[in-house]
């Protein structure tokens, strides 16, 4: 048994194809907002939690259809999946650590049949 064997993966842009938490503000947010918010990011001009808030407060308005049918456009790297059945096999414990959010961690990770990972990210 290799319990002892730890993995921290990323989620956005790491196990997804693409940066879920920068696409999402940029279809919803205020583009004149959005992108600025983003560099200053990661130029390390402002902190995670300043970006996302300033994110959050650029978003007019939004449903919860809108937003799931736009996490529902979202992909995995194929490679994911192998590698995830490889830390199962193996008893490496898998977690995913992410500055993203959880709900579309939870809602991707649902619709891959992938729920069994442990994941750590900010509530949405």
């Amino acid at each position: 048994m290799n319990r002892a064997f730890k993995i921290f993966v990323d989620f956005d842009g790491t196990i997804t194809t693409r940066d879920v938490g920068e696409a999402l503000f940029e279809k919803f947010g205020t583009p004149e907002k959005v992108e600025p918010l983003i560099n200053q990011l990661l130029t390390d001009e402002i902190s995670s939690r300043d970006c996302w808030t300033e994110l959050c407060n650029s978003v007019e308005n939004i449903s919860e259809t809108e937003l799931n049918s736009f996490i529902n456009t979202i992909s995995i790297d194929k490679s994911f999946s192998i590698f995830n059945n490889y830390c199962r096999m193996n008893d490496f414990q898998l977690y995913v650590l992410s500055d993203g959010f959880d709900y579309y961690i939870e809602r991707i990770f649902s619709q891959e049949n992938l729920s069994n990972i442990k994941y750590f990210a900010n509530k949405l």
